[in-house]
């Protein structure tokens, strides 16, 4: 078996040690040294261990169901998409980890980091612009586009002053870009913490555009590496995952996140988002003491307004984090909505749809979106009447 020994670093500490099969890109062993930064527990067994650094590692490179994936592996002349990941040092624009050859660990992180140094935007190009192949420059380098997971295309650049990530939409409504802007704007009008989005036009298609969440210092760990780093493997109700985390929060003396957790449950029952899965949320840590600071704020909200799905008469949407519908899982969380949002600040709401979705080409969807978001706005200042209602009754 052909094998390389790779060393995990966090900026310029060793984490640990992988030895990574190069036939298929299977970590087959590891030895975690650092658990202050270590992305898995080193608590648990070394079966366990592996099959963690597996999925943490697998889950920095670009999947495989990708829009456009095809694409790039003739364009790269590649199999395994882990490749890409591995030739860039698994560098990403989400966190400070990365990866090399144990016999080249002389590497400082300065030197290779995309907040102070340049990197190519062909390879994210190559998804954006079947043409762009011809003249493309295929000696790539290290590149931040071969960690970006997801489904979507998308890919980083740099205006000179900051990284933007650029993302496409999916088929068959073409939404995800309209959705974020218009999340953007409702999340402004509600005082809740979020990253800011826009629109832009390129090559005929609408994308959604955003500034880079994280810098040299801070980084963005999600819920799902929170469990894996503190060996809590989910196995029973999504509620469990709340309980979970709400536990972990405490330990590392961030308790406001329960609140933080409670605007995100009213953000994506307002935005009817089906997407807010454990990958989709998270903390800010700080990446020199590994200090917890915040909850990251809102991003990808593109799986707003009943994304990909038929609006129900109720205007129900699914729920990915902690209920099987947003419904249900703000009433699970006992979350008082008056206590998270103004009833006044939802007056504007179909205006800033009208607004956001000024340029969305398909008009009977719109109007379906629009009614559903009527209807929906109705359905919330009910639920608020009741909520005031209940506290009014619970306090005398």
């Amino acid at each position: 078996m052909a094998y390389d020994n790779y060393i995990i670093k966090h900026k310029d500490i060793d984490i640990g040690k992988i030895t990574i099969n190069k036939n298929n890109y299977n970590i087959i062993d590891t030895e975690i040294e650092n658990s202050v930064f270590s992305p898995i527990s080193n608590s648990i067994p070394k079966d366990e261990q592996i099959a963690d650094i597996n999925q943490w590692f697998n889950n920095r490179c670009i999947p495989g169901s990708r829009y456009g994936i095809d694409i790039l592996k003739k364009t790269y002349n590649i199999h395994d998409l882990r490749e890409l990941m591995v030739l860039s040092l698994g560098l990403s624009l989400s966190d400070h980890y990365w990866i090399v050859r144990e016999k080249e660990n002389k590497i400082k992180w300065n030197e290779i980091n995309f907040f102070d140094n340049k990197y190519s935007e062909n390879m994210g190009k190559v998804f954006f612009d079947k043409h762009f192949v011809k003249n493309a420059d295929l000696n790539i380098g290290y590149v931040p586009d071969s960690s970006l997971n997801g489904l979507l295309k998308k890919r980083w650049h740099n205006n000179g002053q900051i990284n933007i990530l650029i993302k496409n939409s999916s088929e068959p409504y073409k939404q995800e870009p309209f959705n974020e802007y218009f999340s953007s704007l409702v999340l402004d009008k509600l005082n809740i913490n979020h990253i800011t989005y826009n629109i832009i036009k390129e090559n005929e298609e609408y994308n959604s555009t955003c500034p880079c969440i994280i810098n040299k210092d801070t980084e963005m760990v999600s819920f799902v590496d929170m469990l894996r780093k503190y060996a809590q493997h989910i196995t029973r109700e999504k509620y469990d995952g709340y309980t979970r985390i709400l536990d972990i929060a405490q330990s590392n003396s961030l308790p406001a996140y329960k609140e933080e957790l409670h605007n995100m449950a009213v953000a994506d029952y307002i935005l009817c988002n089906n997407d807010r899965h454990w990958n989709n949320f998270g903390i800010l840590r700080d990446s020199n003491n590994g200090k917890w600071i915040s909850a990251i704020p809102l991003f990808d909200n593109g799986g707003s307004l009943w994304n990909g799905e038929n609006v129900p008469k109720d205007t129900h949407s699914k729920c990915n984090s902690f209920a099987n519908t947003n419904e249900e899982c703000i009433k699970l969380l006992k979350i008082n909505i008056n206590k998270v949002i103004n009833k006044d600040n939802l007056i504007d709401l179909i205006d800033i749809f009208d607004t956001a979705f000024n340029n969305y080409s398909n008009a009977e969807r719109k109007k379906i979106l629009r009614n559903g978001l009527i209807q929906k706005r109705k359905l919330v200042y009910d639920y608020m009447d009741k909520c005031e209602f209940t506290s009014l009754i619970q306090s005398t």
